[in-house]
């Protein structure tokens, strides 16, 4: 007998960015101080801000450190939001 697995499929998923833009501006952190505190270029957040691009391990542990929120949501965020986009992709 085949089992049915049960499946989470969202309607969507937010990219990362949004969610750290959100967090910056609940913070009254503004963009410039954040990439001075987090240590990586202004380029590179905005890219991750404007939904341009993600960021690796090693970044979600640098947002973990910089603004106390664990490196496994920065992960999971993350990685929700590519397989929802390989899904649509299919």
């Amino acid at each position: 007998m085949v089992g049915t697995m049960n499946q989470y499929n969202p309607d969507y998923v937010i990219h990362p960015g949004e969610y750290l833009e959100e967090i910056l501006e609940s913070r009254g952190i503004k963009k410039r101080d954040f990439t001075e505190r987090i240590g990586l270029s202004v380029k590179a957040v905005s890219q991750i801000i404007n939904e341009k691009a993600l960021y690796s391990p090693d970044v979600a542990l640098m947002l973990e450190k910089t603004l106390d929120i664990s490196a496994e949501i920065w992960m999971n965020l993350a990685d929700a939001f590519q397989l929802f986009e390989a899904r649509e992709k299919e």
